[in-house]
C-alpha cells in the first residue's frame, strides 16, 4: 500500500465485502421501523396493564364496600331485633294497671 499516492486502487474482494450506502440506509430504516413497532407494542401493553390494574382496584373497592354493606346488614338486623324487644317491653308496660302512685311509695 502506498501512503504517498493520493489514489489507492481497491481490491475486488474488499469491494465485494463492503455495504453500499443504499443497502445501509435500507437496513437502517428497516431496523428503525422494527424498533418503533416494538415501542408502540410495549406502550400498548403498558396501557393495557394500567387498565387492568385500574379495573382490579375498582373491583377490590367494590368488594370492600360489599363487605361493609354485609357488616351494615348485620348491624341493621341487631338494631331491628333490639327495637322489637323495646316495643314488646313498652307494650307490656302500657298494659299494667296504673295505681296512681309513684313507684317506690308505700301507704
Amino acid at each position: 500500500m502506498c501512503f504517498t499516492c493520493p489514489f489507492v486502487q481497491a481490491d475486488k474482494g474488499d469491494l465485494e465485502s463492503k455495504v453500499s450506502v443504499n443497502q445501509f440506509d435500507e437496513s437502517f430504516n428497516l431496523l428503525d421501523r422494527g424498533l418503533s413497532d416494538a415501542l408502540e407494542k410495549m406502550e400498548s401493553q403498558m396501557s393495557i396493564e394500567d387498565a387492568l390494574k385500574e379495573t382490579l382496584q375498582e373491583l377490590q373497592s367494590k368488594l370492600h364496600l360489599k363487605l361493609d354493606r354485609q357488616e351494615l346488614d348485620s348491624l341493621r338486623d341487631q338494631l331491628e331485633s333490639r327495637i322489637r324487644e323495646v316495643q314488646v317491653v313498652r307494650a307490656t308496660v302500657k298494659e299494667k294497671p296504673d295505681d296512681g302512685e309513684p313507684a317506690g311509695f308505700r301507704r
